[in-house]
């Protein structure tokens, strides 16, 4: 068992019985000083590589883009519960479904840097915040190796942080979703399973779950799984019950506090947020898990039965408060894909996804094999969330970053494993492959793409390049005039322009999006009433857009002029018709 804790050999005969680990510091300067050497190279990396990037305040995604507008008007000024992008569908404008929890950061570090960068303030706050989302994410990581093995681990684990493709993705420069924020709160909770204390370790991990959810609907499925796991220690023995009933109890109060702090008295759309029937039925599961745990010496059988029933009060509570709310969580999982969309994706990304996850997952189970008294239940109850968030992946391919972060402490245990049978290996060439074989296991998309480049592939005819499609350089009218344009070029124009627009590309609007592509399908005579209803004064079109043959965005390409569409004169890459 001496793999269990190296750095402190004594300790060697607690560490087998499981409670070395409770006795070391909880964040030494020693840890600390080990992840800020790693994240420091990672983070300069990062910044590196997407230098033109952050250099032209130019995200890759539709979502990022869409976020990046959000964020320059909270800077510009909105109002902090004002969540509404009011240039998108006017007058009554859109809510996206981001938290400014996930935008604080953001708006902390501009709010501090506008005074001495002026405008720059915004490009390094959107550069520093995914990068300080990373340094938390290896230093929760770090923390839990630190405590549980020994120093030497914590660069493994670090490492690990910055190589798992869709964990390090959602942590770069200018990724601005909520994903980076929501691996951080994740991680917190997870590292409340390591206090000495019930009440100390219950309140981290229901405050820690009180910001996952409220970072996102999506994430409910791996909060229920943290509460079922604390519930099963309770189960097991009846002295671990304090660990749910401040777990329950700090969940409604950090739900609630951060609730009024992000959204202020405003109720949200059920399927975007918690609102209040999410808060009442988490103030009834903590009520019912606060009168079962004074019951003492309840026997096994009736304890799980009040708990299923505390569980299934706290729902009909939520579902007759607000009967869509219960489908919220599954409506954000999926978010505009469908179920299982991850194995649409290319095989190496596929892998890159799933297979070190899982093989996390049998190292979880070797590690509880291995283990004795508190670790083994520590281990069991690793592997349940493990497993819970890499079926939560697989339904819904967004959440794969999640599944990653619970696979870095058992992978990077094993990942050493290997690496120490590697050296011995005295053979030149088979300790090179050995080597090839563990750096395959943690990154097997890259052997992949490889092996794809290197395969002959049938020879394609070249097709002439598009026409670029850039509304940087475009103005209309007053420069606030509402313009109907495909969803995607309705994002671009949020983002360069200070036009308002009619749809953008996000799963929320994809009802929206398919009514106007089906209008710029039809023919002229059906689809000019529809335009003229839409209230836009302007119709844009990207020239190199996909359109059906004899339909209205067709012919305008084509150059056929209709009645009612005047061209205007228009930047690059962008034409425009004034509705009249």
């Amino acid at each position: 068992m001496q793999w269990i804790i190296r750095a402190r050999p004594a300790d060697a005969a607690d560490a087998l019985m499981g409670f070395a680990d409770r006795r070391r510091p909880a964040l030494p300067a020693e840890l600390v000083a080990r992840v800020l050497l790693v994240w420091a190279l990672v983070a300069a990396i990062f910044v590196v590589t997407r230098w033109p990037a952050i250099a032209a305040l130019q995200p890759a995604g539709h979502d990022d883009l869409l976020h990046l507008v959000q964020l320059r008007d909270l800077f510009a000024g909105q109002g902090w519960f004002d969540l509404a992008q009011h240039r998108l569908a006017p007058p009554q404008g859109a809510e996206l479904g981001w938290s400014r929890l996930g935008d604080l950061p953001a708006f902390v570090i501009d709010t501090a840097l506008r005074p001495l960068l002026g405008d720059g303030a915004a490009r390094a706050a959107l550069t520093l915040s995914p990068l300080l989302a990373l340094a938390a994410a290896m230093l929760l990581t770090g923390r839990i190796v630190w405590l549980i093995f020994d120093a030497e681990l914590v660069f493994y684990a670090a490492f690990l942080v910055a190589l798992g493709t869709p964990l390090a993705a959602a942590m770069q420069p200018l990724e601005l979703g909520q994903g980076a924020w929501q691996v951080v709160a994740l991680l917190a909770a997870v590292n409340g399973l390591t206090a000495r204390r019930a009440r100390a370790g219950g309140w981290m991990i229901g405050l820690s779950l009180a910001a996952l959810l409220t970072l996102g609907l999506d994430t409910a499925p791996l909060a229920l799984l943290v509460l079922f796991v604390l519930a099963r220690r309770w189960v097991a023995r009846s002295s671990e019950r304090g660990w749910l009933v401040h777990a329950a109890l700090a969940l409604f109060v950090g739900a609630t506090a951060l609730f009024y702090a992000t959204r202020g008295t405003a109720l949200p759309d059920p399927a975007l947020a918690l609102g209040p029937a999410w808060l009442a039925g988490l103030a009834v599961l903590a009520a019912g898990c606060g009168l079962i745990g004074a019951v003492p010496n309840l026997p096994r059988v009736p304890l799980v039965l009040a708990l299923a029933l505390a569980a299934a009060a706290s729902a009909m509570t939520i579902s007759l408060v607000d009967p869509l709310a219960l489908a919220a969580p599954g409506t954000a999982i999926l978010a505009g894909q469908p179920a299982f969309a991850l194995f649409s994706q290319a095989p190496a990304a596929l892998a890159q996804a799933l297979l070190p996850p899982l093989l996390a997952l049998v190292a979880t189970a070797a590690l509880c094999g291995r283990a004795q008294a508190w670790l083994r239940g520590f281990w069991s109850d690793w592997a349940v969330l493990l497993a819970g968030a890499i079926a939560v992946a697989v339904v819904g391919s967004g959440q794969a970053a999640l599944a990653w972060a619970l696979a870095i402490v058992p992978l990077a245990w094993q990942v050493r494993q290997w690496h120490r049978g590697a050296q011995k290996v005295r053979d030149p060439s088979r300790r090179i492959a050995a080597f090839a074989v563990v750096a395959a296991a943690v990154i097997p998309g890259m052997p992949m793409l490889a092996l794809g480049a290197a395969l002959p592939s049938p020879a394609r005819a070249a097709a002439p390049p598009a026409a670029a499609c850039d509304a940087s350089g475009l103005r209309l009218g007053t420069g606030r005039d509402l313009v109907f344009a495909p969803a995607a070029l309705g994002t671009d124009l949020l983002v360069h322009t200070r036009h308002a627009v009619v749809v953008v590309d996000h799963w929320r609007l994809h009802d929206a999006a398919r009514r106007a592509a089906r209008l710029l399908d039809s023919a002229p005579g059906a689809a000019l009433p529809g335009l003229r209803s839409s209230g836009a004064a302007y119709l844009a079109l990207c020239p190199n857009m996909a359109a059906a043959p004899g339909g209205l965005a067709a012919r305008l390409l084509r150059g056929d002029p209709l009645p009612g569409l005047v061209p205007v004169a228009t930047g690059r890459g962008v034409r425009a018709w004034r509705i009249r």
